[in-house]
């Protein structure tokens, strides 16, 4: 039984992500709504790079000491101060125009399973109805996402304190942020795992957001090792972005200040990438069991 289980819920994985490539490969115009998120991001970073250039940088020099003091204002100190403001912004992005695209792009996979013809009219008007719902799925997610950031965190801070200098189970003191900053990032992932059936079943389903939620929770934890697959995988290659962007300063020194920015639209690629491969496979995995359940 549990062999079988096993298999299922490999298979499972198999068929979404086969089918994600297939869709991705039939109608490459699915990734067009978290593409025009990228280049909304990138525009931003820009705009952000460009308000921090004399003479616009003196109109806002007053609230960038008050926030994080008269150093900022001085290269390249402010090219860090652009990653921080950056990131920052990134999160209303997120909740507003990435809930968007996810609500979109799910409509966009379902007509394309429905073997209909794909209009954009109808994708946009479905998920104006659902935005309300969309924006409170990702709000749900961010608070859980929040709550074991900070858990992590904790543990993280406790654990250095007491490993001193001599490091921690035989790794160095050096690197154990590192990896705990991994270890975080990968742990995201799994609480991402439990929400990622929301969107789909408000979507798919044309329900409200409670229903969604409670739906999510049933399918996800009767296919736990699917949802952690179609989530964890893919953000795994966030890692060494969100790495260089911990403390991206030894790098600047070694080649360019400038390449800050080279990051920060490197991870803003990556992540819309990660984004639709996430949003795709949950969506068809989503459709696939559903499609089970009438058989």
């Amino acid at each position: 039984m549990i062999e079988k289980q096993r298999f299922s819920q490999f298979g499972l994985i198999s068929k979404s992500w086969s089918s994600t490539i297939d869709a991705l490969l039939t109608w490459p115009r699915l990734m067009r709504p978290f593409f025009f998120m990228a280049v909304f991001e990138i525009g931003l970073l820009v705009l952000l790079f460009v308000a921090l250039q004399p003479p616009f940088v003196e109109k806002i020099a007053p609230v960038v000491v008050r926030y994080w003091g008269q150093g900022s204002l001085h290269f390249p100190q402010i090219l860090l101060l652009l990653a921080r403001l950056f990131n920052l912004s990134r999160y209303a992005i997120v909740l507003l125009i990435g809930a968007f695209a996810t609500g979109m792009t799910i409509a966009g996979v379902e007509q394309y399973h429905n073997r209909e013809k794909v209009s954009l009219r109808r994708v946009i008007g479905k998920t104006f109805r659902k935005y309300i719902g969309l924006i409170i799925i990702t709000l749900i997610a961010f608070g859980a996402v929040a709550v074991l950031s900070q858990a992590v965190n904790r543990v993280a801070i406790k654990i250095l304190s007491l490993s001193g200098t001599s490091g921690f189970m035989g790794i160095s003191q050096e690197y154990l942020p590192l990896l705990f900053i991994a270890a975080g990032i990968i742990a995201a992932g799994f609480v991402q795992a439990l929400f990622v059936f929301a969107a789909p079943a408000l979507m798919i389903d044309d329900t409200n957001f409670l229903k969604a939620v409670f739906r999510n929770f049933k399918v996800a934890l009767s296919n736990l090792a699917a949802a952690i697959f179609l989530v964890v995988l893919p953000i795994i290659i966030l890692i060494p972005i969100q790495l260089l962007l911990v403390d991206p300063y030894p790098l600047m020194r070694k080649s360019f200040p400038e390449i800050i920015f080279v990051l920060l639209s490197a991870d803003v690629l990556v992540t819309m990438l990660v984004n639709v491969f996430i949003t795709i496979s949950a969506a068809n995995c989503y459709i696939i069991l559903k499609g089970r359940q009438r058989k």
